[in-house]
């Protein structure tokens, strides 16, 4: 696993190989546990593992301080959120940064210096689809700050909403419906990714699972397009919680 780092405000984001994924010891409510997950990262300088907690009481809210890029599990234990590398599950998740041996921390230093990142992500498959839905949790409480689209692309950016700013990029006669009718129809709360009929299409209602012929049986809000790539950007500091619902900014040269 791939994230992005943010220490606090004064510090800019950074990426950092995820090692460890787990949550404080502690007699935490079923609703309560998620918001005491922490992750095993390298510091900025690269030199040693640190704990940093995911999610972290604001001045007004919760702020997300790991991004989740990637999720690869292919040396990762148990195949589940939580766990770690394989070669650290000796280690007490909760003691790892201090414990760890310096064979182990120069075996982490190398996965990270050797990883490749890859920015941007093209959706091929339902997989990458799951992928893409996991990553932005649904795209729960997103909300589009632009929409620029002409006859070949269409770019969507995203505000930023719980640690992470959404980019998408549709090529492909990508084409789109929004409904100004509807209250807050720049806000998400579920949605859907499918392909159909040659499309990815994305819109804002769960558990699509094709999309209607007719054009007054269409989602209120869906994008669409030959083809789809994502990018996931730091967004720590500005959550949709502060945001009020405002008009999408559209430039539409098609």
């Amino acid at each position: 696993m791939y994230a992005w780092v943010t220490l606090d405000k004064d510090r800019p984001p950074y990426l950092s190989t995820i090692f460890a994924r787990a949550i404080h010891k502690g007699n935490w409510g079923k609703y309560e546990e998620g918001y005491h997950e922490y992750c095993v990262v390298l510091n900025e300088n690269k030199t040693k593992l640190i704990s940093v907690d995911t999610y972290q009481k604001g001045d007004k809210n919760i702020e997300v301080h790991i991004a989740t890029v990637t999720a690869d599990m292919e040396h990762w234990v148990p195949k589940k959120y939580y766990g770690s590398f394989d070669f650290l599950k000796k280690y007490d998740p909760e003691t790892l940064s201090s414990t760890i041996s310096q064979v182990d921390l120069q075996k982490c230093i190398e996965i990270d210096r050797d990883y490749h990142y890859q920015e941007w992500h093209e959706i091929r498959t339902e997989k990458d689809a799951e992928i893409l839905l996991d990553l932005s949790g649904d795209f729960h409480d997103a909300f589009i700050d632009e929409l620029d689209v002409n006859k070949d692309q269409m770019i969507i950016k995203f505000g930023k909403a719980w640690g992470i700013q959404m980019e998408l990029i549709f090529d492909g006669n990508p084409t789109y419906k929004l409904d100004p009718d509807i209250d807050y129809y720049t806000w998400w709360s579920d949605c859907s990714l499918i392909f159909d009929d040659g499309y990815w299409y994305l819109c804002d209602l769960p558990e699509v699972k094709s999309i209607p012929k007719k054009s007054e049986d269409l989602p209120s809000m869906y994008f669409a397009g030959r083809r789809m790539r994502y990018r996931i950007l730091p967004g720590c500091y500005e959550s949709a919680a502060e945001r009020k619902p405002r008009n999408i900014k559209i430039v539409d040269n098609r």
